[in-house]
């Protein structure tokens, strides 16, 4: 079940982070991706005259085509899964509904309309595990809302959730590697007292929030529980490479060619050291940095997306999905990171479907970047949908 917050939408500056080349392992033992998949958000209004008492927002995750293989206990994990969301879903909208109503009543001057909202990212999708991250945010009235991040992960083979048990061999070392990321990313300041024992803890209780990424693996620690509502959602990663000894043997195996979705930051180990990659929308211009470099692109850029692309070759790319205000359509940024950072082109293309309405918006995942789909640019006259593509030598988009 996911947890749930009351609060309010945060506003969040998209980060992403350099990748290095990490170890490969025999092709033979290499996770294979397994289909497409989308997530379709669902939008619900509800009104009282002209005052907007309550929003909702929910994603569900869809598959959109299947590759070869038996992967039935998954697909069918995942539609409870939906359907399980759902159901939550509607009853939190009859009793904020109602909520809001009284507060209207009571209040009117300081009623602020109320909203329930759940994104849904895929971070993963192979033969290995799906990992799912939700993004959750509420607010029923106060001073602020409230939001997190919580991890779904499954095994491919059985449909079953994983435990932290079942990915590491010694959850007590993990909590402690946590701990250090945590703080030579964040310092002392920010944390409450006893912060170790509360990392501790929820990992021995299989409470912590966490993905199951292609090259790690990332925990999150939401308002409150480690520190104050202003030092917002903190997150630590360990990695395949660089803590191998972690993880059992099943789950330490990176692909040749993946995908990180970015999800608010994203660091990285090259020769052992954690760096960064970072895109952010400045005054209309989308800027990447890596290290000491940086590109700044001009236009009239927002609703930022960034995701970073490992091909089997060692090459690692960065695209952006952005929306182009002089335009009112989407398009993707593509950058390469090597053998210096640079912006490479534009693809007049989106993972977002320009169709998309004010009741329902869909959205297609890359999880592999040797087969993925978009839609294409409405200014391209054509069908919606592309022939599935790939990430070429350049960075570009081809097909075949």
């Amino acid at each position: 079940m996911i947890k749930r917050f009351v609060g309010v939408m945060a506003l969040l500056t998209i980060t992403v982070f350099c990748l290095p080349t990490m170890v490969m392992a025999a092709k033979a033992s290499e996770p294979k991706p397994i289909g497409l998949f989308a997530t379709i958000t669902s939008h619900y209004e509800e009104q009282d005259g002209t005052t907007t008492l309550f929003r909702q927002h929910l994603s569900e995750v869809r598959r959109v085509e299947e590759y070869d293989g038996n992967y039935s206990e998954m697909f069918r994990a995942l539609d409870l899964w939906n359907t399980e969301e759902k159901k939550q879903m509607y009853s939190r909208r009859k009793k904020m509904i109602a909520a809001a109503r009284g507060h209207l009543a009571e209040a009117p001057e300081y009623f602020h309309g109320y909203y329930d909202s759940q994104n849904v990212t895929v971070n993963r999708a192979d033969s290995t595990a799906v990992s799912l991250l939700t993004l959750p945010a509420d607010y029923m009235g106060g001073a602020h809302g409230m939001y997190g991040k919580y991890g779904v992960n499954f095994d491919t083979a059985t449909g079953e959730k994983l435990k932290l048990s079942d990915v590491f061999g010694d959850v007590p070392q993990t909590a402690a590697v946590i701990l250090e990321r945590l703080y030579e990313r964040y310092g002392t300041e920010p944390f409450f007292d006893h912060t170790a024992e509360k990392v501790e803890k929820a990992l021995a209780e299989n409470t912590v929030s966490w993905t199951l990424d292609n090259d790690g693996a990332t925990f999150y620690f939401n308002p409150y529980e480690l520190a104050p509502y202003a030092a917002g959602i903190l997150s630590a990663r360990v990695y395949f490479a660089f803590d191998k000894g972690l993880f059992k043997d099943k789950y330490r195996v990176t692909p040749a060619a993946y995908v990180l979705p970015i999800d608010d930051a994203l660091p990285l180990v090259p020769d052992g050291q954690i760096s960064f990659v970072k895109v952010a929308i400045i005054d209309g211009k989308c800027r990447v940095s890596a290290g000491e470099e940086e590109v700044l692109t001009d236009g009239n850029y927002s609703d930022e997306y960034g995701m970073f692309i490992h091909r089997s070759n060692g090459q690692n790319f960065v695209w952006v999905d952005v929306k182009n205000g002089d335009t009112d359509v989407r398009e993707i940024l593509v950058y390469a990171l090597a053998p210096k950072l640079r912006y490479v082109g534009t693809l007049k293309r989106t993972f977002i479907d320009p169709d998309s309405n004010e009741h329902e918006q869909r959205r297609l995942w890359m999880t592999n970047p040797d087969g993925f789909m978009l839609y294409k640019n409405v200014t391209l006259k054509a069908e919606s949908k592309t022939d599935i593509g790939s990430v070429g030598e350049d960075g570009m988009l081809v097909f075949g």
